[in-house]
């Protein structure tokens, strides 16, 4: 039985035209408001868990949050790039951007409901990898989150996909700071630090309703004639880019599970509560970016398109680097000072380091992280995943090498000459996949 057909194509020219452009603006507006939420959410779960449990808690947490991060992109496969891809390429058909969705979400439950037993049965061994009993605690409450996460994802991308950016804006600003009240709710009824993360959980449950009444008001789900097409496209683009959500939440947290593993939890929360503050804090300018430039991407033809994805790119990021470069140097120069402020904890003075190497990498880099999604968006998963392969497999290597020597110095110099090398690899498999030069 043939397949729905796909989206017009004749179409392409008066949504990526000028007037795009200033719907560009006003989305980058709108997400530049909701990075800064998030930076303000990272910022305070920082000083919470530091200030009021100390740097071995927070390495308790963060070792937690690191496994999360890698279990909930495995509850997520690769449904999430494949929804949004098939709804920004069916932008205009509700019937298909209903399908695309139902779909896409019955696929990611089931999944999800896999990895979370999965997560629960391998909790216990790796609270052995760390040596913490703690962190087996903490993990085994992060569990309920996994499915909620997962689907709220699935919500959020098709929303990116459609360009509700607003809508994408207030949905991720809520989740962290839906976070962050729970985190100060357990504070106050002084849980212990082992069943912090539980606010994880909460978080996610609390934002899958509000999530879903917007999105299904519009876009309620559908089961009908058709529905089987779509189930295996999203089978067959989201098995192709299947690690790849999972490879780019390992590379975010490589050096923290590598330092768990050499060093104590104390060693881990002093490294990663500076890492939090330059990759969960500073970086989100550069994905605010990065997210506004998906659907576009999908909707400019490589061939033909070339200049206006550069033009995006150069306006995207003539402000970005300059910025980031004096709020890394300023941040720099007054950690030391702000943490034991904020903190009480003169051991997370020694951080500043951390967060100057982490954050030179970064600023070299981020005139081109923003197209760190462009093979994807241009069609090419299996390209996207090789491509994230080489940055997980270089920051992974980088890592274990320097650790031993360095301590949580060389985990931080590692780290930083990934992001910077993954210029080189955004040129290099974009001539090798698609044949031209970016």
């Amino acid at each position: 039985m043939p397949g729905p057909p796909g989206p017009r194509t004749e179409s392409l020219d008066t949504k990526v035209s000028m007037p795009a452009i200033g719907r560009f603006s006003r989305d980058v507006i709108w997400n530049f408001v909701s990075v800064v939420i998030l930076g303000i959410s990272g910022f305070a779960l920082n000083i919470i868990i530091g200030r009021y449990y100390g740097p071995e808690a927070f390495g308790i947490f963060s070792l937690v949050l690191a496994v999360y991060y890698i279990f909930s992109q495995l509850a997520v496969g690769g449904f999430v790039f494949s929804s949004l891809s098939l709804v920004a390429q069916s932008a205009g058909d509700d019937r298909q951007v209903r399908q695309i969705i139902s779909t896409g979400l019955a696929l990611t439950a089931a999944l999800a409901l896999v990895v979370c037993v999965a997560a629960a049965l391998l909790s216990a061994r790796i609270g052995h990898l760390f040596h913490s009993d703690a962190v087996r605690r903490g993990l085994l409450w992060t569990i309920p989150g996994l499915w909620f996460f997962a689907i709220n994802k699935v919500i959020l991308f098709s929303a990116n996909g459609l360009r509700h950016m607003r809508f994408y804006a207030v949905g991720n600003s809520l989740r962290f700071v839906l976070i962050v009240v729970s985190l100060i709710v357990l504070t106050l009824l002084r849980v212990d630090a082992a069943l912090l993360p539980m606010c994880l959980s909460t978080g996610e449950v609390v934002l899958l309703p509000v999530l879903a009444i917007y999105l299904f008001r519009r876009y309620p789900p559908t089961f009908g004639a058709g529905s089987g097409f779509w189930f295996r496209r999203h089978l067959h683009f989201g098995g192709r880019a299947f690690f790849s959500g999972l490879l780019m939440d390992i590379n975010l947290k490589v050096d923290v599970i590598l330092l768990g593993y050499y060093l104590s939890d104390r060693a881990v929360g002093i490294y990663n509560f500076a890492a939090m503050l330059a990759i969960e804090g500073l970086y989100q300018f550069v994905v605010m970016i990065q997210v506004n430039m998906n659907p576009l991407l999908s909707r400019l033809k490589p061939e033909e398109r070339l200049v206006e994805v550069k033009k995006y790119v150069r306006r995207a990021t003539r402000i970005l680097c300059p910025a980031l470069a004096g709020a890394s140097c300023l941040i720099a120069l007054l950690y030391p000072h702000l943490t034991i402020w904020l903190t009480g904890h003169q051991e997370f003075a020694a951080g500043w380091i951390y967060f100057a190497i982490l954050m030179t990498g970064v600023v070299i880099g981020s005139c081109y992280l923003p197209l760190l999604f462009l093979l994807n968006q241009w069609g090419h998963p299996a390209w996207f995943m090789t491509f994230l392969f080489t940055i997980v497999a270089t920051n992974f290597i980088l890592n274990a090498v320097l650790i031993p020597v360095f301590g949580a110095v060389g985990s931080a110099i590692g780290t930083a000459i990934s992001y910077v090398m993954t210029i080189v690899y955004i040129k290099l498999y974009t001539r090798l996949a698609v044949g031209i030069s970016i």
